[in-house]
């Protein structure tokens, strides 16, 4: 029973990594994609990947181009489509309710990052329509504070409405940001504390860049 299990996690492993590359590979093509800040992802161990959500584009984007296997959170009805269905369970991903976290989600979310799992989490929770960054919600910060990761910020550049050839698209992987070193008064202030840092990270990152233009 166990080697099964090894020889299925081994072909979803190999599955993963076949697909990434893929990812790559196309985005490097199209998109003439590029990373800064890479040593800013702990080689190990469980993280939360926090980037602004500009674009359908942005979670193959993430996955394509992190070293790690890295899994998503993703709603599901997007599994009852072929082929999104493949890549969302090679990377292993969460499905989630429109409505947003349940309970049992939570745990699940909480307990796979405490096993060591990547996790992508887009902070404001939804993509936005204007391009303009939303609102963080408290969700990130609320399931980083109770599986005690650090959450890396990622500022995507360029995904708003790319055109293939034409766009080029920039994953900024900015230093870790710990839950426990942010403090407030309660736990529901802590956890929108924590996502309202991670939000403030990348805009902070995006005026930074277009002042310099």
């Amino acid at each position: 029973m166990n080697n099964d299990v090894e020889n299925k996690e081994h072909i979803r492993g190999r599955a993963y990594r076949i697909s990434q590359f893929i990812t790559y590979v196309i985005y490097k093509i199209f998109f003439r994609i590029s990373v800064e800040g890479l040593e800013n992802i702990p080689p190990e161990g469980g993280v939360i990947i926090a980037p602004n959500h500009a674009s359908l584009f942005d979670p193959t984007a993430i996955g394509g181009m992190i070293p790690r296997h890295i899994s998503h959170l993703a709603k599901k009805e997007l599994f009852v489509v072929p082929f999104v269905r493949f890549i969302l369970n090679v990377s292993k991903s969460v499905k989630v309710d429109r409505q947003g976290f349940t309970k049992g989600t939570i745990v699940e979310v909480v307990t796979l990052l405490k096993k060591g799992r990547a996790l992508n989490i887009f902070p404001e929770g939804t993509r936005t329509r204007t391009g303009k960054f939303g609102a963080p919600k408290k969700g990130v910060g609320m399931i980083a504070a109770m599986a005690d990761v650090p959450i890396v910020p990622c500022w995507i550049e360029g995904s708003y409405k790319a055109k293939p050839f034409f766009s080029k698209i920039t994953l900024h992987f900015l230093p870790p940001v710990y839950p426990s070193e942010i403090k407030a008064e309660s736990k529901k202030e802590h956890y929108l504390l924590v996502s309202e840092r991670i939000m403030c990270d990348i805009t902070d990152l995006c005026s930074m860049h277009n002042g310099r233009a």
